[in-house]
């Protein structure tokens, strides 16, 4: 370079020091936020605002710390109240962590997050940690957030106080929110027993990028105006995974309410989900009915009573037997209110008298009538029924169990809404709650989806699909399937049918096995169906023998590629959720892994029973000895006996 004003000598000694000087300015930068950042302390009960914040003088206000604090710091939190977490655009950098200090439970009533008409979606970067939040009546939410970004709600205890109530709540606000995360944390009604006396909602989620994981939600229940969810979300980018739902009287377990996905949902647990029957403290063959059947009245009910005999507009009565009264009508096929229902209009101060919205007279007036009362509200463990488009969403590994009415509802209003690019992949499904209700509604249904691929499930009732095209069914288990004529199969086969049928144009592949084909509604306990598993009549479904049909029955071009216990498939994989021999690695009883079955075994499942320690999925395999599904003192007890020689074999052996 002739007119270079520097030496190649020069040149060298210059790069050295730009670069130099580049480490020394980056140093900084990450000093900034990492070096520099502090650990403050709050105490509700001893601290003053005055002091340092330090462990030995803390603060008393989140306020105070609130003011302190900056990109990168930990305020360790004691026990106590301390109100509202309120923040409004604030851009950071770094987290400002919020943590419960070791053995301390502090409380919140909310945390709210609104940034909305900001011009943009703010960076909070906020994390708490260990909290108590106990929404006030004023709140009935216990966390608000709008146009606000990277946040982590981490073991935190939702006590709700009603069905009025939820737990974690997003609005789409101008400019959306995302990266939130919500792990280990339990939402309930506290102390409460009743399966309602929680939440209407635990998450209700209108956001991107979300990782819900390992929370435990329960007593869930749909109000009068609607809703009862345990996660509701619509998003872009999405995983729902480990969470266990259960003992709800909700709509729905999980709700997908739109959005391009992908959203994964998988290896949750979603069971015990029932419709609400309130306890009767009356008589029902007692109760006084007026002539046109529209008024009920009983000196002895208490049907406008809190906790286990509540009535609201929600509900229906059910009459069972009587005079002059039309039986059972609104049980079956009946869904938030049709015509079939009688439902409840108003319940008198003194909850004696109810008047309904229909009238159930059949001739004159009834009288000696027997009846029950229950919620309105259809429920189902999964429910994607979205009013806008939806694509992209895999479900895989989930168990869903014992539910009222329908495990999976997946389906969009009408084809110009349909959802696209579904898999259904590794699930189990099965109920041995038994309610009367037809069995028309214990399925997984599927409609309006364009390219939906269901494999190696195991189904124990009705898998039903319509209005989609493009699906592949490959490697399942089914105890009844129908497929209608306005869907186009573009694969079917590898399949074991217990009942049902496929309505032409589509076909059934050679190597699917039809045991009863045809339409009829008997049960599918047949033997020729039920000796495929370990254990049919306990819920236990793993293959019962290497001679069992489905081994070695799954597509081998088109399966997933580990079971639902996450073990890996073999070259010529199984029909059904379970690879056969995947349990063998396991030792029931022996959920320390020491290779015997001892009372420290007994000890853990106990533990693990109440929630006081969570178990690997190894260990809740081999201490789920019962072979029901889920841990329990029941299986703590069996492996007690078997440690001290009372038993020799467990109910999950057979």
């Amino acid at each position: 370079m002739k007119n270079s004003w520097v030496t190649r000598s020069q040149g060298l000694n210059v790069t050295k020091s730009v670069y130099l000087c580049v480490m020394v300015t980056l140093c900084l930068l990450f000093m900034t936020t990492s070096a520099w950042a502090a650990t403050y302390y709050l105490d509700a009960n001893i601290g003053n605002d005055n002091n340092v914040g330090t462990s030995a003088a803390p603060w008393k206000t989140l306020s105070k710390a609130q003011s302190k604090v900056v990109s990168g710091d930990i305020v360790i939190v004691r026990n106590g109240s301390y109100g509202i977490y309120t923040e409004t655009r604030t851009n950071r950098t770094d987290w400002i962590t919020y943590q419960a200090d070791a053995g301390h439970a502090p409380e919140l009533t909310q945390i709210f997050i609104d940034d909305y008409g900001g011009g943009s979606t703010i960076n909070a970067y906020l994390c708490f940690d260990g909290f108590t939040i106990r929404p006030a009546p004023a709140q009935a939410r216990g966390v608000f957030i709008r146009d606000a970004q990277y946040l982590k709600f981490l073991n935190l205890n939702f006590i709700g106080q009603s069905k009025s109530y939820l737990g974690i709540e997003s609005w789409p606000g101008l400019y959306g929110s995302r990266y939130i995360t919500i792990d280990h944390c339990t939402f309930s009604g506290g102390t409460k027993t009743e399966m309602f006396e929680g939440f209407n909602t635990a998450i209700d989620l209108t956001a991107d990028y979300l990782t819900i994981t390992n929370n435990d939600i329960t007593q869930i229940m749909a109000s009068p105006a609607g809703g009862g969810l345990g996660i509701s979300v619509g998003c872009v980018n999405g995983t729902i995974s480990g969470n266990d739902i259960h003992h709800t009287t909700a709509d729905a377990c999980i709700g997908i309410g739109g959005g391009n996905g992908p959203l994964v949902i998988e290896n949750n647990k979603l069971h015990d989900l029932y419709i609400y029957k309130p306890v009767l403290t009356e008589t029902p063959t007692a109760t006084t009915w007026s002539a046109d059947g529209l008024t009920m009245t009983n000196p002895s009910a208490n049907w406008n009573t809190a906790g286990v005999n509540f009535i609201d507009a929600s509900m229906e009565v059910v009459p069972v037997s009587g005079t002059n009264v039309l039986i059972g009508e609104g049980e079956k096929f009946t869904v938030n209110g049709d015509s079939g229902d009688f439902g409840v209009a108003s319940v008198s101060a003194d909850g004696h008298t109810i008047v309904l919205t229909k009238s159930p007279v059949n001739g004159g007036q009834p009288s000696n009538v027997n009846y029950y009362i229950k919620s309105r509200t259809h429920i189902d463990l999964i429910q994607a029924y979205a009013y806008s488009m939806t694509a992209n969403l895999t479900f895989r590994g989930n168990q869903f169990y014992d539910f009222g009415e329908q495990c999976c509802w997946i389906n969009t209003p009408n084809a110009g809404m349909g959802g696209s690019n579904f898999i259904f992949e590794n699930n189990l499904v099965w109920n041995s709650y038994a309610d009367g209700l037809d069995e028309y509604w214990k399925n997984v249904h599927f409609g309006y989806i364009d390219g939906l691929t269901i494999r190696n499930n195991t189904i124990i009732g009705k898998l039903s699909i319509d209005n989609s095209n493009h699906v592949a069914l490959h490697g399942n288990v089914v105890g009844y399937i129908e497929v209608d004529s306005s869907c186009i199969l573009t694969s079917n086969d590898y399949n074991i049918f217990c009942r049902g049928g496929v309505a032409s144009p589509n076909v059934i592949g050679p190597h699917t096995i039809f045991l009863f084909p045809g339409y009829s509604w008997d049960k599918w306990n047949n033997p020729a169906f039920t000796s495929i598993f370990v254990n049919y009549a306990n819920g236990n479904f793993q293959l019962a023998s290497s001679g069992s049909i489905a081994v070695g029955h799954a597509d081998p071009s088109n399966y997933a590629a580990t079971d639902i216990l996450g073990n890996p498939r073999d070259a010529q994989p199984d029909a059904g959720c379970y690879e056969y021999g995947s349990e063998s690695a396991v030792m029931y009883g022996d959920v320390d892994g020491d290779d015997e079955i001892s009372a420290y075994d007994a000890a853990l499942t106990a533990q693990a029973a109440v929630g006081l320690i969570t178990l690997t999925a190894e260990q809740t395999r081999a201490a789920d000895v019962s072979g029901e599904g889920e841990v329990s003192a029941y299986d703590a007890a069996l492996i007690a006996q078997r440690a001290v020689g009372l038993i020799t074999k467990f109910p999950v052996e057979g």
